[in-house]
């Protein structure tokens, strides 16, 4: 009976014994990752890669490396206490954001000017003098050279002194009808520049039946002043058949007391607006004023006149 109880005591012993040192194995295995020797291995071969490897160029990232990774034949013992820290070499997996400061390129195009060749120098040019232009004489009046000057024509006073024609001009005689009448008018001609320009200036009388018919180069709308002038007048406007448009009096435009020549020919200027033809016209009967009324011939009525000559 006793024999049997020492080799169940042993074998309970026997047991006991492989129990505690399984423990004591699983123990060991456990603590040796951080036990003095290993700890100093994994942060010396991590601080090894960061100063040998160097830092990625800014803003190029290499899209083929990779983690450093341990060495497949070793099995890594599980710390479950120790967070792995990453390399320097960790490439980011999505493409990093522009930040606040990175300005954008702007590639100018509509406000870019391009270079231009300097302009050549302009050469100096002989510019051609223009010929000397031949001046036509203003044709002489042609009065026959047998009549000679009349004094008792003009008004004899010193702003008539300097008349270019002292005679009267060649004469036509025109043929003035309406209604019943028939009257001649002998009539002077200015179918020049110079004696249109002048044309009743300082005459002392307008005889009954006399008158001065104008010829214009053109037809044209024309003017009439009474600048020198010292007779009143009735001036009848005509087309270039002859056919009377208008007819208007017009008023003497004495020299005002202590004007010079530039303010006498302004006031009569302005006056003359009230004498224009209206119209363009070819020819003008200048006629004693109130003569035509004398003879029943209103002035309003004067397109019921017919002139011939």
């Amino acid at each position: 009976m006793r024999n049997r109880v020492i080799p169940r005591t042993a074998f309970l012993l026997l047991c006991g014994s492989i129990a505690i040192a399984a423990i004591a194995c699983q123990i060991n295995i456990t603590l040796t990752p951080i036990s003095d020797s290993t700890i100093p291995t994994q942060p010396t071969a991590i601080a090894t890669t960061a100063n040998l490897t160097p830092d990625p160029p800014p803003h190029t990232p290499n899209p083929t490396s990779t983690p450093a990774r341990a060495n497949p034949t070793e099995t890594p013992t599980p710390l479950p206490t120790i967070t792995p820290i990453p390399t320097p070499t960790q490439v980011p997996t999505s493409t990093p954001e522009p930040t606040a400061t990175q300005t954008p390129t702007l590639t100018a195009t509509a406000t870019v000017t391009p270079a231009q060749a300097p302009a050549p120098t302009p050469q100096p040019t002989k510019t051609p003098t223009p010929p000397t232009p031949t001046l036509i004489p203003t044709p002489e009046p042609t009065t026959p050279s047998t009549i000679a000057p009349d004094p008792n024509l003009f008004i004899p006073n010193e702003d008539c002194a300097n008349l270019r024609f002292k005679a009267r001009f060649p004469q036509t005689t025109l043929t003035l009808s309406y209604e019943d009448l028939s009257i001649n008018i002998e009539a002077e001609i200015a179918d020049d520049s110079g004696e249109r320009a002048q044309g009743m200036m300082c005459r002392a009388d307008i005889p009954d039946g006399t008158g001065m018919l104008f010829i214009f180069q053109s037809v044209s709308t024309q003017a009439f002043w009474m600048y020198n002038t010292y007779l009143p007048i009735d001036i009848i406007y005509l087309d270039a058949q002859r056919h009377p448009l208008h007819a208007v009096r017009m008023d003497p435009c004495p020299r005002p007391q202590h004007a010079n020549d530039s303010d006498w020919q302004r006031l009569c200027l302005t006056e003359s607006t009230r004498y224009t033809s209206g119209q363009p016209v070819k020819y003008a009967i200048e006629l004693p004023a109130g003569w035509l009324i004398q003879r029943g011939i209103p002035l309003s009525d004067i397109q019921n006149v017919m002139f011939t000559w």
